[in-house]
């Protein structure tokens, strides 16, 4: 042990002893900063000046070796957390944008769908008036479709498909002609017979679902 005539300094931080508190503090500044010892301050510690004591003995703490590999797993653990972090983050953010995406594609769609009825219904006529209006408005409702498909808008397939309540809406049901066995090339029960109001989707989730007629 240290000579208990001598007062001695321990360093709060490793458990070495030294003569003077001055050295103790660099000993301490040095541990908290670098999160081990330093070989050249803890030269001048009682322990390693007194032959008969061991670090041990006085309290430190296990080699450099051993602190550096504890200090790894803690900085890989570190690393590891923050990365998931990144990885959560990006994931709400993009959940947070489609959800945003979604909300103002549905408050647009009656916009989207009225617009199609009018465009439909443009009179036939061969003045070039009327028919130059109609060009503009038609390269309107291209612009109109483009960025709704730049923001994942996309049709739902309902024509000879089978019907999936998770996508259709089925608000009616009709006998078809066609209607044979499964195999035989008619038109099986359950299949869509025609669609009445078109559905969508983005990203696989529904914005609205088809509506459409099925065969019983």
């Amino acid at each position: 042990m240290p000579d208990e005539e001598q007062k001695t300094y321990a360093c709060p931080e490793c458990g070495f002893h030294y003569r003077d508190e001055e050295t103790m503090k660099k000993c301490e500044a040095w541990c908290e900063e670098h999160g081990s010892c330093s070989a050249d301050i803890t030269a001048l510690s009682v322990e390693r000046t007194s032959p008969d004591v061991t670090p041990a003995e006085a309290g430190a703490q296990p080699s450099n070796d051993v602190s550096l590999h504890e200090m790894e797993q803690r900085w890989k653990r570190a690393l590891a957390d923050y990365q998931n972090l990144q990885k959560d983050v990006a994931r709400e953010r993009m959940e947070m944008g489609q959800y945003a995406t979604l909300r103002v594609v549905e408050r647009f769609l009656p916009v989207f769908d009225n617009f199609h009825v009018a465009v439909s219904h443009m009179p036939k006529t061969e003045d070039k008036t009327v028919l130059n209006w109609a060009l503009g408005v038609g390269f309107i409702q291209k612009q109109i479709d483009d960025a709704m498909k730049d923001l994942g808008l996309t049709a739902i397939k309902t024509g000879g498909e089978k019907f999936d309540p998770m996508r259709h809406e089925a608000v009616g049901e009709e006998d078809s002609p066609l209607l044979e066995q499964e195999g035989a090339g008619g038109v099986i029960s359950g299949t869509i017979l025609r669609e009445v109001q078109t559905g969508y989707e983005i990203n696989g989730k529904v914005v609205r679902p088809s509506k459409v007629i099925v065969n019983k």
